[in-house]
């Protein structure tokens, strides 16, 4: 599904990784799920850091869930539901590496900013642009961005 080029680029953010993420999906029979299931294993092909676990616990069938191995109550999950390509892509390379522990690199007034954005466990948010307030929000917690500002 990845070309040689994006892998050998994905492998070099996935060296960063700090901490070991699992890829959580629930996948059904479908082409679209074909497709995820061949994603997201191309994608833990290139990290030892990177796990598959197949869980079949959502609603939304094909998904897939970004999360770290331990501490998930801290840095929460980030959700893909359909393949995530283009502008997308980008938003995984984000959750992957901030899952993985990979400090943003944000100014600490935009940290600010997140901060004050109220967020629950069951928020969903269709934003998928790179540090857009709601979705970064989403992915993070007070906790993790503590020691940024």
């Amino acid at each position: 599904m990845l070309d040689a080029n994006i892998q050998e680029q994905l492998k070099a953010y996935l060296e960063r990784l700090e901490q070991p993420i699992q890829l959580i999906t629930s996948l059904d029979e479908s082409g679209n799920s074909e497709q995820m299931r061949e994603l997201v294993n191309e994608i833990a092909a290139l990290s030892d850091k990177v796990s598959v676990i197949k869980s079949n616990d959502s609603e939304l069938v094909p998904s897939f869930r970004v999360a770290p191995l331990n501490n998930i109550e801290q840095r929460g999950v980030a959700r893909f539901a359909g393949l995530p390509m283009g502008h997308e892509f980008t938003s995984l390379v984000l959750a992957l590496l901030q899952m993985g522990g990979y400090p943003p690199k944000v100014d600490a007034s935009v940290i600010e900013q997140i901060m004050i954005q109220p967020t629950s466990a069951d928020q969903n948010t269709a934003c998928t642009m790179p540090f857009g307030t709601e979705w970064a929000a989403f992915l993070v917690s007070s906790e993790v961005w503590a020691d940024a500002s």
